[in-house]
């Protein structure tokens, strides 16, 4: 185990340590029926305290890759590199806490600092572009939950609430069971029926916004194929009506003739990234990048397709609650 962990990165040690094993199994390093070293000699290699030994070990049998045995833990089986393990969504949301309160980092800086890390590059210079860091929440304010169908896509809409008011906004996927604790709900229009056939009872605390693709999104297309030429897109998605909604949306930033969108529809993501040309954009739809591995997100071509809440929009959710701006 020859990584070094990275004690001023946003991503907690344990997480950090937890990972570099899970690179060990996969790699062959460490396999099935070794013992991995006790707690106290792996906090002296590392240079970490017991209990972040601990808490990586109990992330790693959870995700059924190692197994308590009396005082040690067992490998249990081989990692696939390229299809790790989805985080719980309470392990995303402490992450995000933690990220946002004590290094004032947004979601889209620890997407920057996690896809520069997956593709090994090296520092970053700050951008004056920069968005600014996100406030932490007042002691006492507002819980506002954001719905929608995928905990990424929640995540990222609630995070763009929270920069813009003064509220505690946290992420509601529709994958979830049961519903949203009592208090002010957001969602997009796109989901209304999903919410009056779940929770009829609590329609009227809902108040619905538009989401518009990033415009951002051709920039990033063009940085893989710079030309002015005509170009074909793949946007890859689980569902054939997702698929073409979601296609209709991108062509307000992706528009024709300059732009040709294809959709693929498939339960296995990575094979539009099989099937694209060496140079060819593979699109994601925003649950379908939330469930990508870190290999699959590396690829060049690849480029999520991030949605933004419509500006007046996202005006009018503070005035509707009475929510008090940053």
């Amino acid at each position: 185990m020859t990584t070094r962990l990275n004690p001023s990165s946003p991503i907690p040690l344990y997480h950090q340590l937890a990972e570099a094993i899970r690179a060990d199994i996969a790699a062959g390093a460490l396999a099935p029926g070794d013992r991995l070293p006790p707690l106290r000699a792996a906090a002296d290699v590392w240079g970490v305290n017991l209990h972040t030994v601990r808490h990586a070990y109990r992330a790693l049998a959870e995700s059924g890759l190692v197994r308590t045995a009396g005082r040690g833990s067992i490998v249990l089986r081989a990692d696939s590199p390229t299809s790790p393990p989805v985080p719980d969504e309470d392990v995303i949301t402490r992450f995000l806490r933690e990220a946002r309160e004590q290094h004032g980092l947004s979601l889209h800086d620890i997407r920057r600092q996690l896809e520069r890390q997956i593709r090994g590059a090296g520092p970053e210079v700050p951008d004056v572009l920069e968005p600014r860091p996100i406030p932490e929440p007042r002691i006492g304010s507002t819980v506002v939950h954001v719905i929608e169908c995928s905990t990424w896509q929640a995540l990222d809409l609630a995070q763009q609430v929270q920069e813009r008011w003064q509220v505690t906004a946290k992420p509601w996927s529709l994958e979830r069971a049961g519903e949203p604790p009592a208090g002010p709900l957001v969602a997009t229009y796109f989901h209304y029926n999903d919410i009056r056939a779940r929770w009829p009872k609590r329609l009227a605390q809902v108040q619905f916004a538009s989401i518009r693709p990033d415009p951002a999104l051709a920039g990033r297309v063009r940085g893989i194929v710079p030309t002015e030429a005509r170009t074909t897109v793949i946007l890859c998605e689980r569902e054939a009506e997702k698929a073409r909604n979601i296609a209709a949306d991108l062509a307000a930033v992706l528009p024709s003739p300059t732009f040709e969108i294809r959709t693929l529809v498939s339960n296995n993501p990575t094979t539009a990234l099989h099937v694209a040309g060496k140079t060819q954009p593979v699109l994601f739809a925003p649950r379908i990048w939330g469930a990508l591995g870190p290999v699959e997100r590396a690829d060049p071509r690849a480029v999520e397709v991030r949605y933004l809440f419509d500006s007046i929009e996202l005006a009018a959710l503070g005035e509707r609650f009475q929510w008090s701006e940053r």
